[in-house]
């Protein structure tokens, strides 16, 4: 996610801003397209930065130097600083996908462990194994 860059995003009068992961356009909500465009349009370079030709795409969310992407801690700072926090937001979305997908298969999904997603259905409440029943009777 860090790698991304402006070409990522994709700006349509008559579509809605959206972010590219891989090949799928997510539209952004409008908020978000805001504080997104003004993050493009507003950059400054620093005179002790080289510029980039014009070919190569800028990276989003740029580090030091400005052509490697930021890391994961330098960003979580700057947005820890702004009164940023994802926890909630990410708690909040994993308890919903628990209560909608099995441990097995959101594992599989977020690439994490069937333990740790096996927490996160119990947090939910919800109890798959009326899941695994069916499945299993349907092969």
């Amino acid at each position: 996610m860090l790698n991304l860059t402006t070409t990522d995003i994709t700006f349509g009068k008559d579509a809605p801003t959206a972010i590219t992961f891989g090949k799928q356009p997510i539209p952004l909500p409008p908020k978000v397209a805001a504080i997104v465009a003004k993050l493009i349009n507003d950059r400054s370079r620093p005179a002790s930065i080289p510029a980039l030709p014009n070919h190569e795409p800028h990276l989003l969310f740029p580090g030091r130097p400005a052509t490697t992407p930021i890391t994961l801690q330098a960003l979580s700072r700057t947005l820890t600083r702004n009164g940023i926090t994802a926890h909630l937001g990410r708690n909040a979305a994993m308890l919903d996908l628990a209560a909608d997908i099995p441990a097995a298969v959101l594992a599989d999904l977020l690439g994490m462990s069937t333990g740790t997603t096996d927490k996160w259905n119990r947090l939910a409440s919800r109890d798959w194994t009326h899941y695994l029943e069916a499945r299993t009777d349907t092969t």
